[in-house]
């Protein structure tokens, strides 16, 4: 196990990679005055960060457009209080990979959130109820189905960054679930993972024949109107999948779809006139190679490493392969 030291204290951080969970159960909390401590650092702008309930109440922290939401129920309707950096700039956000100090507290009907200290909010309930009454299970970083999140927080997508120091009501959450008193998924006890602080052009490695990123609203590409793209490849597959797109809907004819076939790249592009071009060069053979993809009214073309294949193809100007509503998948 992996200790980090900030500011002088020794804390575990756990890393999240956007579609895990850490799950302990907490037992039966009934109690007039709570509290949650928990540390963060993240580059998305929405996620879960923590979620625990009872039959009726809940306590629910979440980042939403890069501020900080929490939103609790004492069993007559719920209280929603959101802190973002406003006096840092109307850009401004906690999704910055900085490490952020979350403190929440619901004391005889009264919540506060804090954020680092600096920016923070209070409120009455304004309701009989003053006591926050669980008996489930906490949830950190995101929950083992989507739905379990949905029904306190809507579709907030799961945590992806570093956390450490989640307490909740004095109870070391992250402890217990390294300890195995719950269960997890998709998260290294460790340090916090050095792949968060990666920029645009570090390459990514793909681990195993499942993995892959998805890009949920890629830029349009209208090969009618004339485009490029590129990227660099290096891989010994001799067939894998780089790239695809099927547009917004799955039974859609038109598609974007990049591959290895037999060692070398192979640019397929579907619709009423399909049209598939290789390229000149193989890339199986584990060293870098330059790509580039050229799209014209005419002609669709693959360099690898500056050598040129290209097929003549009437794709029209209105012939749209990707769009911003579908989902662009690198990998797989």
């Amino acid at each position: 196990m992996m200790m980090t030291t900030m500011n002088d204290a020794v804390f575990i951080a756990v890393s999240f990679y956007g579609d895990g969970f850490v799950q302990v159960p907490i037992g039966r909390i009934s109690t007039s005055h709570t509290t949650l401590e928990l540390h963060f650092r993240t580059s998305r702008r929405d996620a879960l960060l923590f979620l625990v309930a009872g039959q009726t109440d809940f306590c629910a922290v979440t980042l939403q457009d890069g501020a900080v939401v929490l939103r609790t129920d004492f069993g007559a309707g719920d209280s929603t209080l959101s802190v973002s950096p406003t006096a840092a700039g109307a850009d401004a956000s906690f999704a910055d990979l900085r490490w952020h100090y979350v403190n929440t507290t619901w004391s005889h009907g009264r919540v506060l959130l804090s954020v680092d200290r600096v920016y923070s909010r209070a409120e009455d309930t304004g309701s009989p109820f003053t006591e926050l009454n669980l008996a489930d299970d906490a949830h950190v970083g995101g929950t083992a189905t989507s739905f379990g999140a949905y029904l306190y927080v809507g579709d907030v997508p799961a945590f992806r960054g570093c956390m450490h120091h989640v307490v909740f009501d004095g109870v070391d959450i992250l402890h217990l679930g390294r300890d195995g008193a719950g269960s997890s998924d998709g998260v290294s006890w460790e340090s916090c993972s050095a792949e968060f602080d990666a920029t645009s052009d570090q390459a990514i490695s793909f681990v195993d024949e499942a993995a892959y990123v998805v890009f949920d609203s890629p830029p349009q590409l209208r090969p009618g109107d004339g485009g490029q793209l590129s990227f660099d490849i290096r891989t010994r597959s001799s067939d894998a999948v780089v790239a695809y797109d099927f547009g917004p809907y799955v039974d859609s004819a038109a598609f974007f779809l990049v591959e290895v076939v037999g060692g070398w790249l192979k640019l397929r592009l579907g619709g009423e006139r399909p049209v598939a071009v290789t390229s000149l060069v193989a890339v199986d053979d584990g060293s870098w190679h330059r790509v580039e993809l050229y799209f014209s009214p005419g002609s669709v073309g693959v360099a690898v490493d500056g050598q040129r294949a290209e097929r003549s193809a009437e794709l029209g100007p209105t012939r749209l392969i990707i769009e911003s509503s579908s989902h662009l998948f690198i990998g797989r």
